[in-house]
């Protein structure tokens, strides 16, 4: 993404004609990889790209589009030191690599960061931000913005986990049909966040 908007920023060709040559890199893509070119639309939202690049003629706007792409990120709802704990908890299982890294997810910020997850603890990560997102500890910030997606558009192992198997939603079925399987992580989820509290 972020040499994408170099490019962007240093060529004179015509936006318009550099959204519609992305549009068709990245289904071709897709088709190659057997990806989902929807499920990457929706992290990468190419289509209102190159549908704005046609209805306008301010190429300064597409441009903007890119140089401030829209920013997802979580509303921590719980206390400070809980999610202190939270990021000490996957540091020390090796979820994640850098606890400060991990925290950028938790407010605004300027797009550019990059969250690196344990791709072997993908199935417990979707478990537990799903139960501090019903414990409303957890509130996805940005537009069309849902419960997976900051996970899922800055870490790129995660993203490819996601455009492989499709959904979010989908995981989580595959998860919950291994009803013991699902029901330890869920157990492991429950431990870590039982003294977590909203404010």
């Amino acid at each position: 993404m972020h040499l994408l908007i170099k490019y962007i920023q240093s060529t004179n060709a015509s936006k318009y004609e550099i959204a519609q040559s992305l549009r068709l890199e990245l289904k071709s893509a897709c088709d190659f990889h057997a990806y989902d070119y929807s499920e990457l639309n929706k992290v990468f939202p190419i289509e209102d790209l190159v549908n704005f690049a046609k209805a306008t003629s301010k190429s300064s706007e597409v441009n903007n589009l890119f140089v401030n792409p829209p920013v997802f990120y979580y509303e921590w709802n719980g206390f400070d030191h809980d999610l202190d704990a939270l990021s000490r908890d996957m540091k020390s299982e090796n979820i994640i690599q850098g606890i400060k890294n991990f925290k950028e997810l938790f407010g605004p910020h300027n797009g550019e960061i990059q969250v690196k997850f344990n791709k072997l603890k993908f199935d417990f990560i979707i478990v537990l931000f799903d139960c501090l997102y019903h414990m409303g500890l957890l509130v996805p910030r940005g537009k069309n913005c849902g419960k997976f997606h900051p996970l899922q558009l800055y870490d790129d192992e995660f993203n490819n986990n996601f455009l492989i198997e499709k959904e979010p939603k989908q995981i989580k079925y595959r998860i919950k049909k291994r009803s013991g399987y699902y029901q330890d992580l869920l157990n492991k989820a429950s431990r870590w966040t039982k003294e977590y509290r909203r404010k």
